[in-house]
């Protein structure tokens, strides 16, 4: 408690000296230091009202801690003056689209598996005995809780034989059906996406230094003025 409380001071000192140098050098942009000026401001009160304490006359001021994003992504343009920090934001940003293709082309793969789960391997889980409130007994009842079980074991990797190995043993041939499951989410869709995420970010990084070279050529060719050379009259 007392860190974030020191951490949101510290935030709001920094926005507020920015915000009266920025004020200072260039009061004509009102567009911005209105903004400025409104994050600064909740900021604050957040701070007052949460040193003060919670009362029941309080509205509810959650609202304002979203101004914090705000302010975060406005300094986000300090990570450009650092090469490395800037590589590796401009290298996630251009991974961005593959990262949500990703996890559609994933979740459509668990699906698929959900359903034959559901058709083939409910039936062999019904014969097992289950505590009351056991998550194996309820995991393959609908193919969404079949789709959350295939999620949890073969993308987060959490408690992989907690489900899947009772039902082996109790049915051999089941092995097939996880094995083949795990090697086309894991092996297969998994890391083709992780490939592909991995191609993006190095396109976004090359993509970004050919622009900088172009304009570093720019603005070198632009302090030369071309010489216009008349020709001579005989």
């Amino acid at each position: 408690m007392m860190v974030g409380l020191n951490l949101s001071i510290s935030f709001s000192l920094a926005s507020t000296l920015e915000l009266g140098v920025r004020l200072f050098v260039s009061p004509r942009d009102v567009l911005t230091f209105k903004l400025d000026a409104l994050i600064v401001v909740s900021g604050w009160l957040e701070f007052a009202l949460s040193t003060a304490g919670t009362h029941t006359w309080m509205p509810d001021l959650q609202i304002m801690r979203f101004f914090r994003i705000f302010e975060i992504l406005r300094r986000a343009k300090w990570i450009v003056q650092i090469p490395a920090l800037s590589r590796l934001l401009i290298g996630f940003v251009g991974a961005m689209e593959a990262m949500v293709y990703g996890v559609v082309l994933i979740m459509v793969l668990l699906l698929v598996w959900g359903v034959f789960a559901v058709e083939f391997v409910q039936p062999v889980s019904l014969l097992l005995p289950h505590e009351e409130g056991d998550w194996c007994a309820e995991a393959l009842s609908s193919v969404q809780a079949a789709t959350l079980l295939l999620f949890q074991s073969l993308v987060a990797g959490d408690a992989w034989g907690t489900c899947a190995v009772p039902l082996i043993l109790k049915r051999p041939e089941l092995f097939f059906f996880f094995a083949f499951a795990f090697t086309s989410v894991q092996l297969g869709c998994t890391n083709l996406v992780l490939s592909v995420i991995v191609d993006k970010a190095a396109k976004a990084r090359d993509d970004h230094k050919e622009l900088e070279k172009h304009e570093k050529n720019k603005n070198s060719g632009s302090q030369f003025p071309p010489v216009v050379c008349g020709h001579a009259r005989g």
